[in-house]
């Protein structure tokens, strides 16, 4: 029997809850956010190379092949907020 879940799903972070309100409760989900964060770390600490190729400056833009308006209200589910999207062609 399943006792344990692995969250590994780079979204499920988001959708941890969601997923918890489903899973019987003798089931022990284990995230992985925190894993990943450390892990990370570590690794800029070990690799100070990167400093000098990593944004300092926070700036974030969404593009997406699929319909912008689609993309902002599930984005809006995730971040709370309104979002700027750009639609790409790819090829």
């Amino acid at each position: 029997a399943v006792s344990v879940l692995h969250n590994a799903d780079v979204y499920n972070g988001l959708l941890q809850n969601k997923i918890r309100q489903y899973l019987p409760a003798h089931i022990q989900m284990i995230p992985q956010g925190g894993y990943v964060a450390q892990s990370l770390k570590d690794y800029l600490l070990r690799h100070p190379e990167m400093d000098s190729v990593c944004t300092k400056k926070g700036t974030v833009r969404y593009l997406t092949t699929e319909s912008p308006e689609r993309f902002r209200a599930n984005s809006a589910i995730f971040l709370n907020e309104d979002v700027k999207v750009e639609k790409v062609v790819l090829g």
